[in-house]
């Protein structure tokens, strides 16, 4: 049997059970090493979903591996991410794509981002959830995986976290309960989403020092792009990737206070989310 070392594009087939209020489930092989997985979208005449069609028919997308989630997002935060990091080199969403990278493209070099693909030799079972929220127009869902056949365990690798949290008026809010003091997890970005508030600015200590000092959203819009990023209506992303390379992170290990600090104006955001970029694994 012929293999490659180097990442080719296998359909997976159409996952079976799409209706109004299902969750789709579905099978990802455990071997090879997996760069993404890709969701498309169709309508019954076979024509591709817009990303706004996309977004108002599939709700919550989960990738486990052996269990546990490793990427746990919305349709449409996918779909922000994606636009974040590819905008600014006019490569946003696709119709009829729901996208997982797993190898951020971003890095400088193909071995940057071999290195963060999911080897899967000491992985026993990957699976997808698909939340189906409607049927407007999505009538079948076909899933893709991009891989090689290389032979690694699972080591260093990104993951996406939701972390849910609400405020009820404007003014400061400290938020310092997000993920820390985990020896293998760094975060790469943090997507504040903002409903209809606005946020003045934002403010990261990482034990009692400040790596973000009341930074507004213009000045952090013009850091991020310097990094060829794209800012995105309703997020304020706090980005520590934006050097391009594996040395952009900001590793938990040894951190026991970690506090972000957004200043609300205009309207209350009630609730929102922050979802995180992560990298886990890291030795």
């Amino acid at each position: 049997m012929q293999t490659f070392m180097f990442p080719t594009i296998r359909g997976l087939g159409t996952i079976p059970g799409v209706a109004a209020g299902a969750l789709l489930t579905a099978k990802i092989p455990t071997n090879g090493k997996k760069y993404g997985f890709f969701l498309l979208g169709k309508t019954a005449a076979g024509a591709v979903l817009t990303a706004a069609q996309l977004n108002a028919d599939i709700g919550d997308i989960v990738v486990r591996v052996k269990g546990e989630a490793k990427i746990e997002a919305s349709c449409t935060e996918l779909l922000m991410i994606q636009k974040y990091f590819g905008d600014a080199d006019v490569a946003g969403n696709i119709s009829g794509i729901v996208p997982i990278f797993l190898t951020p493209r971003d890095l400088s070099t193909w071995q940057e981002r071999k290195a963060l693909g999911w080897g899967t030799a000491n992985v026993d079972s990957i699976t997808i959830e698909v939340k189906v929220v409607g049927v407007a127009q999505l009538a079948s869902l076909e899933l893709f995986e991009y891989a090689s056949d290389e032979q690694e365990n699972l080591g260093t690798h990104l993951t996406i976290r939701r972390f849910p949290h609400s405020f009820a008026s404007t003014g400061v809010q400290e938020i310092s309960d997000l993920v820390n003091n985990v020896p293998d997890m760094a975060y790469r970005t943090l997507f504040i989403q903002k409903n209809t508030a606005d946020i003045t600015n934002v403010s990261c200590k990482v034990n009692n020092a400040l790596v973000y000092d009341q930074v507004p959203e213009a000045l952090n819009n013009v850091l991020n792009e310097d990094g060829c990023r794209k800012a995105q209506t309703g997020y304020y992303a706090i980005d520590f990737s934006r050097v391009r390379d594996l040395a952009g992170m900001l590793p938990m290990k040894g951190i026991t206070d970690f506090r972000v600090t957004p200043t609300w104006a205009t309207n209350a955001p009630a609730s929102f989310n922050i979802i995180g970029v992560i990298y886990k694994g890291l030795k």
